[in-house]
């Protein structure tokens, strides 16, 4: 017993000794009841894959709720205390960020900062008129590489710009059904948008603090609001 013991003591020293790394896993099945899932990833000792089954998922936003997981998602997996038949999902692998888009839930309306551009003076005077200096003979005292835009190629500048509006900045958060598109999203200029579908949903404006609505009607308590007065700071301000 002696020599089988040693052996098997032997091999569980150079087990406890092994450092399994990070690695992917792809989800066979999703149980929504006890956060877990049945997972398989390759096997690090050899050919193969490895089957484990309730391996649960790291909570890391709270009460929130993350993208919806389905079979066939690949999934980044850690395991704990470096047991290789003890793994924990850490986050989803698939490239979530294309598909939070809304491009029909609200990304393309107007902001309130720019929608008061419109308002224009009766007489516009260019601006060139009030700086240009057309007295001075130094031709490169107005061209320079931070001012210079006649290399620029608006069409794809614009391109990109529209290409951009429906994805989050660096400076937005919020949450998007991949299925449906339904956005809350807390945009960059204090703005919060909640829309569901095209010109359907609620901006309540940081700009002017005011809340814009969108829709074919408004109602509360199943009856549609006609020719209501809000309450606001003054009765000046009452809509009819």
């Amino acid at each position: 017993m002696g020599v089988i013991k040693n052996t098997l003591q032997k091999q569980i020293n150079n087990n406890n000794l092994t450092q399994y790394s990070n690695t992917t896993a792809v989800i066979l099945s999703y149980d929504i009841v006890t956060n877990t899932a049945t997972i398989k990833f390759p096997d690090p000792n050899g050919d193969g894959f490895l089957r484990r089954e309730n391996v649960t998922f790291a909570n890391t936003l709270g009460a929130a709720t993350g993208s919806g997981v389905y079979a066939g998602q690949t999934c980044t997996i850690s395991f704990i205390g470096g047991n290789i038949w003890s793994p924990i999902i850490t986050g989803l692998a698939d490239n979530l960020y294309e598909a939070k888009t809304s491009s029909d839930q609200g990304a393309y309306i107007i902001g309130v900062d720019n929608d008061n551009i419109y308002t224009k003076p009766e007489s516009i005077s260019p601006m060139m008129n009030d700086w240009i200096d057309e007295n001075n003979t130094n031709q490169n005292k107005y061209n320079n590489d931070l001012w210079d835009y006649t290399k620029s190629d608006t069409s794809q500048e614009v391109h990109e710009i529209l290409q951009s509006l429906d994805k989050y900045t660096a400076e937005e958060s919020g949450m998007t059904n991949l299925d449906t598109k339904s956005t809350v999203k807390l945009r960059e200029n204090g703005d919060i948008d909640i829309f569901v579908s095209h010109n359907v949903g609620i901006r309540i404006s940081n700009t002017d603090h005011k809340i814009y609505m969108y829709g074919l009607g408004l109602y509360l308590n199943n009856k549609e609001l006609k020719n209501c007065q809000c309450l606001c700071y003054n009765d000046s301000d009452k809509i009819d």
